[in-house]
């Protein structure tokens, strides 16, 4: 075997290799002989080298081509590994750098492994231009790329980011939102555009619009709209589960940035406007809803405005039936027929079996009453006595309807009605000169009434109408 050109050269292929591999025979014995032989072989290496201009023209294009390789997968790479601030979390979240838990308390701007959220609200981060929001019994993992492995992920980006979605890659550029279901992805654009490639075939999804082409709409433009900036901070006071604009944040007491502007807040039932301004802190303290009744009930002499706006905060719950209808008969006082109607059909739309019901129902008929539309309020009176037969308040319903039945000049209609209204002591006396009114002041039913009733309510009037005062 030929030391100079041993089996491991002849494989390797380079351009000494191949050089050597024209020298099969054993180097001479005299060292002149051998220097001879080796300037043979380095002669050969000299001549067949390319030029130095040439080599440094192709050392600075890989180093170009190289540059851009680079740069390419750094931006593509830069929005899955830059650090990102905490703007919303609960306790619930759970963030790890690598295998450390990442405290979403800190407001501390870091890289982070992967995200997962619990049932009761988003998780939302921001940085380099990025925000995302990842919803609800979700997880989202961080390595060279943002993989969506459960849930939904809304995300708004200037420049491109790209979120693989199961075996789905989409590019975002604007405001998106994607979940996985089972595998399968759906994404949304409320903004700009995504880019959606898989199995080798790419769609570009506009604004407005879902893929796969028809499917229904991701949730998550509300978050997004949520903390999009320039943001303020809010510290919220109070009990339960806080919601912002519909979107649960967590339980109070909690702190947090929210997009400037006007935004209702919401806890147990009780809803509260307040506006957020970029730089300052605003503190929103959402109270239980018996206290604001409470409130709105020792405002309604002196301050009605004000308990009208305490009464709208209670929106939820038992709770809000007494406040719709509390702020209906405060309104009706007011002479606002219009807003109390209104007031009372909300509390029956919402509450249609509610404790209030018949109540409710009935104020609603003598409202339509106030409001001159007779007709609508027979009607209602007739649905009340049809839906609540046992009533402690029948026989006034049945003298109501008579009256309304008898101005319209149906006396025929309201004869049965008067009658079991003058059944009832309470209300014999009404119904019974109602009667006289539909016997157009007859002697006859004038005497009957003063026989009825000589001290009556109307007996006066039926002594007038009879042109003497013997009865």
């Amino acid at each position: 075997m030929s030391l100079v050109n041993p089996p491991r050269l002849r494989e390797q292929g380079d351009a000494l290799a191949r050089h050597l591999n024209d020298f099969g025979e054993p180097l001479p014995d005299s060292p002149a002989r051998r220097r001879a032989v080796l300037e043979q072989v380095h002669r050969r290496l000299r001549s067949s080298a390319p030029p130095r201009l040439v080599l440094a023209v192709a050392c600075v294009a890989a180093l170009v081509a190289g540059g851009l390789w680079a740069a390419r997968a750094r931006n593509s790479a830069e929005p899955a590994t830059l650090p990102m601030t905490v703007v919303l979390a609960t306790p619930s979240a759970t963030l790890l750098d690598g295998s450390t838990s990442w405290s979403f308390a800190a407001q501390s701007a870091r890289a982070f492994t992967s995200a997962s959220t619990g049932d009761d609200a988003p998780l939302v981060l921001t940085g380099g231009g990025v925000t995302l929001a990842l919803l609800p019994k979700s997880h989202l993992s961080r390595g060279s790329t943002l993989r969506l492995e459960r849930g939904t992920l809304a995300a708004q980006a200037a420049s491109p980011l790209v979120v693989l979605v199961g075996d789905t890659e989409v590019r975002v550029r604007g405001a998106v939102a994607m979940t996985v279901e089972q595998g399968a992805a759906r994404v949304s654009v409320f903004e700009g555009v995504a880019e959606v490639s898989r199995a080798g075939a790419r769609d570009v999804v506009a604004s407005g619009a879902s893929w796969p082409r028809g499917a229904a709409a991701v949730p998550g433009a509300s978050v997004l709209a949520l903390v999009r900036p320039p943001l303020g901070r809010v510290e919220v006071q109070g009990e339960g589960l806080v919601s912002v604009d519909g979107v649960s944040l967590g339980a109070a007491p909690l702190s947090t940035s929210l997009a400037t502007g006007r935004h209702v807040f919401a806890a147990l039932g009780v809803e509260q406007p307040a506006v957020v301004v970029a730089g300052e802190v605003a503190t929103v303290t959402l109270r239980r809803p018996h206290e604001v009744l409470d409130d709105a009930r020792a405002e309604a002499v002196t301050n009605p405005q004000r308990a009208l706006e305490l009464y709208a905060q209670v929106r939820r719950g038992a709770n809000a039936e007494v406040a719709l209808y509390e702020r209906a008969l405060l309104q009706h006082r007011l002479g606002d027929d219009v807003g109390a109607l209104a007031s009372l059909d909300a509390a029956l739309d919402q509450f249609p079996t509610g404790v209030l019901g018949s109540e409710t129902a009935l104020t609603r008929a003598e409202v339509l009453v106030s409001l001159g539309r007779r007709d609508e309020a027979i009607i209602a009176l007739s649905a009340f006595l049809e839906a609540h037969p046992t009533s402690e308040r029948l026989s006034e319903v049945h003298l109501l309807r008579g009256d309304l039945l008898r101005e319209a000049d149906r006396c025929a209609d309201a004869a049965p009605d008067l009658a079991v209204a003058r059944r009832d002591a309470r209300w014999a006396d009404e119904a019974s000169w109602s009667m006289v009114a539909c016997a157009d002041g007859s002697r006859a039913a004038l005497e009957q009434y003063l026989h009825a009733f000589p001290a009556g309510a109307h007996a006066a009037e039926a002594r007038r109408a009879l042109g003497h005062e013997k009865f």
